[in-house]
Parts: C-alpha cells; structure tokens; sequence
C-alpha cells in the first residue's frame, strides 16, 4: 500500500471509496472529496481518444490511486490505464494502409518508383528529385526524404519498414 493511505488498510480504503463512489455526487467532486481525505497531490484529468480519464495525483504515474474514466472510479495507476486506452485505440483504430508497397526487390530505382508512387496517391507533398550526380545521392534521397515521409504516414500503432518476415517485403505492419 502506498505510504501516503497508510493510516487504513486495504479494505478499509476500498470501502471509504466504494461508499463515496455509490454516493450522488459528481466524480469530479467525489475525486476532491477522496483527494482532502486521503492527503494526495490534487486531482488531474485529461481525455484521451474520446476517453474522460480523472485521477489521485499520488506522486507517481504507476503508483495505485483513484482513477475516474468516464466518471466510474476504480482503484489503480493512471499510467495503466493511459497504456490500457492507447492499446484498445490501436486494435480499434482500422488502417486503410496496405501492407505491402513493393516486395522481391530492394534495387534503389524499383524502390524510388513504389515509393513516389505510394505517396502521390496519397496526395503527399515532398521535395521530388528525378538526377542525381551519384548513388549515393539516390540512396540519401530515398532514405531521408522518401522513407522519411512514408514513416511520417503511419497510423498510430502502425510502422513503415520491411516485413518482419521477410526484409524485401517493404510496407505498412502492426507495432508488436
């Protein structure tokens, strides 16, 4: 149990909450009435992805506290549950991304074209570069603006790069 709520035991801290919570009170004002009890650092609050989050400011992001989501109070950290809603977002989130742009070649030219391709059908705005006086400035191209702009491109949740699979397979892929 965290240092601060150490005058009661857990269950008595479950219980002071619980009957506050079955109160008629707002959760705002249940959350400042819990915060005067309990000695905490103040009630926070942000949304996140359509989601009201309040929470016992403890002095830790991944130290139990009283969390409010949408105006249900519960017991845990507020990081969990930021780590809980990002995660649920992702799987919820649909990406319109193919997976692959360009597979069975990793030639610099073939790749430049998919590339630039992929990018102007998505109506992307980048520096186009059609010379260069050596490779090594088609590569810096390819790399610094073309990947640049595609890794830009990702869905939250998603990255750019090859196939954890198979490294010629270049495209869009769920983050593990």
């Amino acid at each position: 149990m965290p240092p601060q709520y150490a005058w009661c035991t857990d269950q008595e801290l479950i219980a002071l909450i619980s009957s506050i919570a079955e109160g008629n009170e707002t959760s705002s004002r249940k959350l400042e009435t819990l915060n005067h009890i309990l000695g905490t650092f103040g009630v926070e609050g942000f949304d996140l992805h359509g989601t009201s989050v309040s929470y016992l400011n403890a002095g830790d992001t991944y130290v139990e506290t009283v969390v409010s989501i949408n105006g249900v109070l519960q017991v845990g950290t507020w990081g969990d549950v930021v780590e809980e809603i990002e995660q649920q977002y992702i799987e919820d989130t649909p990406c319109d991304f193919p997976g692959t742009i360009i597979s069975g070649t990793l030639r610099t030219e073939d790749l430049i074209d998919a590339f630039e391709g992929f990018l102007d059908s998505r109506n992307v705005r980048y520096k186009k570069e059609d010379s260069w006086e050596t490779e090594d400035d088609q590569e810096w191209y390819m790399n610094e603006v073309l990947v640049f702009e595609l890794e830009y491109l990702a869905p939250c949740g998603w990255y750019f790069g090859a196939n954890p699979g198979d490294g010629a397979n270049l495209g869009y892929w769920r983050s593990e």
